[in-house]
Formats: C-alpha cells, sequence, structure tokens
C-alpha cells in the first residue's frame, strides 16, 4: 500500500469514530493502522497510538474482535518494552 491509501483509510476511520466513538471495530483497525505505520517508519509514536486505540477498543468490545484486540495489545506491550519501555 501506498502512504496515500493509509492515510485515506485512517480518514475513514476517524469519520466512523467521530461518529460513533464506541465503535471498537473502528478503534481496533485504526489501531492496526497505526501498528502498520509505526513498524515502516520505525515510529514509536504510531505504536502508542496503535496502543491506546487497541486500548480504548478494548473497553468497549465484547464481541468477536476481542482476542484479536487483546493478541494486538500484547504485541505492541513487548515491542514497545523491547524499545526501551517507550510505552505510554
Amino acid at each position: 500500500m501506498k502512504l496515500g491509501d493509509y492515510e485515506q483509510a485512517l480518514k475513514t476511520f476517524d469519520a466512523a469514530i467521530t461518529i460513533q466513538p464506541y465503535v471498537d471495530t473502528a478503534l481496533y483497525h485504526r489501531a492496526l493502522l497505526f501498528t502498520t505505520l509505526g513498524f515502516r517508519n520505525h515510529d514509536t509514536g504510531d505504536l502508542n497510538t496503535a496502543l491506546q486505540d487497541v486500548n480504548k477498543a478494548l473497553n468497549f468490545s465484547g464481541g468477536t474482535e476481542n482476542a484479536k484486540a487483546t493478541d494486538l495489545k500484547v504485541l505492541l506491550m513487548q515491542i514497545l518494552a523491547w524499545n526501551g519501555g517507550a510505552i505510554k
């Protein structure tokens, strides 16, 4: 994917979250997007944003995304801890 594709996806997720801030699926997918950007750009800020989003998703989740969100949270925490404890 090109950077423009990520930017468009981010706008779409932001719009969905603005309309309904408790949509755990949009938060989870936005966290995935920030995780991907963090890996591509080696940016811990994106990874921290992803962790914040996945935590919000877990707060509202009760459906099928819960296990995936939990796995993503564990992965992000491990990466950030390995990267010098930059967890926010």
